[in-house]
C-alpha cells in the first residue's frame, strides 16, 4: 500500500512539474530568459553569418540602466567610463563583485582626480554638518566630562561613517547588484548612462559570437 501511494505521488508530482513548463506563457511578448543566457542566433541571408535574433535586447535604457553582465563572457569597452576618452590602466576603478572576483572599470587620470575631489568635497560637507548637528544635541544636556567625551567621540565616528557612505555612493562610477551567482552574472548600472549604452552594445555583439 505504501509503495503504491509513493508511486502515485511521484507520478502526480511529475505531472505538476511538467505543467509548469509553458514556453509560450509570455506570448505575444518575448520569453523571459535567465540572466546570462546567450541570445538566439539566425543566419543573415546576405552575408551567411550568424546574428542575434533580438538586436535590442541588451539596451540599458530598457532596463532602467541595469545590465546583466556575465563574467568571463562579456567585456567592458576600454574607454574611460566617465569622459569616454582614452583610459589609463593605472587609474582603473576596482569594483568588487564578490569576495573573490573584482572588475576593473576603465577610467582616465582626469576623471579619477575629479572623482576624488568630489568625494572629499561631499565628505567634508556632510561630516561638518553631522558634527554641528551632534554638537547642537549634546551641548544643551550639561553632561559631565566623561559622558561629554564619550558622546562626542561617538558623534564624530557616526558623522565620519555617514559622510564616507554618502560620498562613496555619489561618486562611485558603477553600482553593483546581485544577479545569478551560479551563472557568473552580476547586475551593473553605470553612473555615465552613455557608457552603459556602450557596454550594452558590446555585450550584444559578444553574444552573437557564441
Amino acid at each position: 500500500m505504501v509503495s503504491v501511494s509513493l508511486a502515485t505521488g511521484l507520478l502526480l508530482f511529475r505531472h505538476l512539474l511538467r505543467n509548469r513548463i509553458q514556453p509560450n506563457q509570455d506570448f505575444p511578448m518575448s520569453p523571459q530568459l535567465p540572466a546570462g543566457s546567450p541570445p538566439a542566433l539566425l543566419v543573415d541571408e546576405s552575408s551567411g553569418e550568424l546574428r542575434s535574433a533580438v538586436p535590442d535586447q541588451s539596451r540599458a535604457s530598457d532596463t532602467n540602466g541595469w545590465l546583466d553582465f556575465q563574467i568571463g563572457r562579456h567585456e567592458l569597452p576600454t574607454v574611460c567610463c566617465g569622459c569616454l576618452q582614452e583610459s589609463s590602466a593605472a587609474h582603473s576603478y576596482k569594483c568588487p563583485v564578490n569576495g573573490v572576483i573584482e572588475l576593473e572599470i576603465p577610467r582616465c587620470a582626469d576623471c579619477t582626480r575629479e572623482s576624488n575631489r568630489e568625494f572629499r568635497r561631499i565628505w567634508f560637507i556632510l561630516a561638518a554638518l553631522g558634527l554641528l548637528a551632534g554638537s547642537a544635541s549634546i551641548l544643551p544636556q550639561n553632561l559631565g566630562a566623561f559622558e561629554f567625551w564619550v558622546f562626542s567621540g561617538a558623534t564624530l565616528l557616526l558623522a565620519c561613517a555617514f559622510a564616507s557612505f554618502i560620498a562613496s555612493t555619489k561618486t562611485v562610477p558603477v553600482k553593483v547588484s546581485r544577479g545569478d551567482s551560479a551563472r557568473g552574472v552580476v547586475k551593473l548600472r553605470f553612473r555615465n548612462a552613455n557608457y552603459g549604452l556602450m557596454v550594452a552594445k558590446q555585450m550584444q555583439g559578444s553574444g552573437s559570437d557564441i
